[in-house]
């Protein structure tokens, strides 16, 4: 279907993308669930087919991260990340993670695992404790914490802010005998006193909800990812795997304008 928004995304393919940057891209749920941040099977499967076909880099955010503490990000750098850590993530998701070979991270809630979670009105089975250890076994995919109780970490006390953070850094540490130093700000809240929180549990790389590129020289405590959902063709997602999600806010904030409130 013709729109103006996918007339825009199909003209930015026409241009080079920037050198040394990367798109850091965030799935929630991989169903056929009619909630806004819901990626159907069949959509995700183009998708990732679309990386391979289209000679992307899909790489873990530790490889990501060692690219940029080398000082130079390879062109068409993208990775996938899941959010919350729903079931889906295992049954929907990691079948067409494996065939296309595209690594991911999924950060996940630990206070819910094995149960249900409320997502956009709807409850949702999520990932148990057999699942995140066969998921990060399979060295394709990578576990990392998203707080315990996904809280808005910008409306409770910063002990309170270290402790959700430090609590479910450790839990999966131990879990999944790993070291843990990356990690996702629920909601995508955060500021200078959550950043000092997270710092202090020795996480060296957060993720925040604001769209656009990861570049050299960003503050690694609140890097750039584009959320995904069930309104994105395939041409929008191959041009946001490109240039980021171009948003009225980013528009706004790449021409210095603050609109009035």
């Amino acid at each position: 279907m013709f729109t103006f928004k996918n007339l825009t995304y199909s003209l930015t393919c026409l241009f080079p993308q920037p050198k040394n940057v990367a798109v850091v891209v965030t799935y929630h749920t991989i169903s056929d669930s009619g909630v806004y941040n819901a990626v159907s099977p069949k959509m995700f499967k183009e998708q990732m087919k679309l990386l391979r076909k289209n000679k992307f880099n899909p790489v873990l955010l530790s490889e990501l991260t060692r690219m940029i503490n080398d000082g130079g990000l390879k062109p068409k750098t993208v990775c996938v990340t899941f959010d919350d850590g729903f079931m889906d993530n295992y049954t929907n998701a990691f079948p067409i993670l494996k065939q296309y070979k595209i690594p991911a991270t999924i950060f996940v809630e630990t206070c819910h695992i094995g149960l249900e979670s409320e997502n956009q009105g709807e409850m949702f089975p999520m990932l148990g404790k057999g699942e995140l250890i066969k998921l990060q076994d399979s060295n394709l995919v990578s576990i990392e914490p998203h707080t315990v109780h996904h809280p808005r970490l910008t409306k409770i006390s910063e002990n309170n802010m270290y402790h959700e953070v430090r609590q479910s850094k450790d839990y999966l540490e131990r879990l999944l005998n790993k070291k843990c130093e990356h990690f996702a700000y629920p909601y995508g809240l955060h500021n200078k006193t959550v950043h000092q929180a997270v710092s202090r549990t020795g996480i060296r790389y957060a993720y925040t909800t604001e769209e656009g590129f990861v570049r050299l020289g960003d503050d690694t405590i609140e890097l750039n990812r584009n959320s995904m959902n069930r309104t994105i063709s395939l041409r929008q997602f191959e041009s946001i795997c490109l240039f980021g999600k171009f948003s009225q806010k980013r528009l706004f904030r790449a021409i210095g304008f603050t609109p009035l409130s």
